[in-house]
């Protein structure tokens, strides 16, 4: 039979780990989430310029993209102006994409989910501070609710 001091060392070493792991999934989560929402904004701010600069006809961007397009200056309402239309669209379509993926994947709950799982987590860490058999037995009952609760963050 294991020692209070032995149980609670492996204890506070298997939370530590998982702590870890959960932290490491909640950062992948925070990036997707910060590169998801980035990509969205980038592409609607440069499908709005072309779009208004269309609209107001003051070729400042739409001239630059259909010269890229085409290699020249667009004559108007010509190929330049299809080629902006087409720039538009694939812009508009990318951060449409990247939003229903976001969306989908549901990112922002899974990154609440890992942070509130890191955070009990933390709160066990701070518990495990004295290795006190009431303590380790209160810990490894919340602990045994996290990983029911939360299996796809601490893995």
């Amino acid at each position: 039979m294991a020692t209070i001091q032995e149980d609670f060392q492996l204890l506070r070493s298997d939370v530590t780990s998982r702590l870890a792991t959960v932290n490491r999934n909640a950062r992948r989560y925070r990036t997707l989430h910060t590169s998801l929402v980035i990509l969205t904004l980038v592409c609607g701010i440069l499908a709005t310029t072309l779009a208004a600069d269309s609209a107001m006809d003051t070729k400042i961007a739409t001239t630059v993209v259909a010269e890229a397009a085409t290699g020249k200056e667009p004559a108007p309402l010509a190929k330049g102006w299809k080629a902006v239309c087409g720039v538009i669209a694939v812009i508009s379509l990318v951060g449409t994409v990247s939003q229903g993926i976001h969306s989908l994947l549901k990112i922002s709950e899974h990154r609440t989910k890992a942070l509130d799982c890191a955070g009990r987590l933390d709160a066990l860490t701070i518990e495990l501070a004295q290795p006190r058999k009431e303590i380790v037995e209160k810990v490894r009952s919340d602990y045994a609710s996290i990983l029911k609760d939360y299996p796809e963050y601490v893995r």
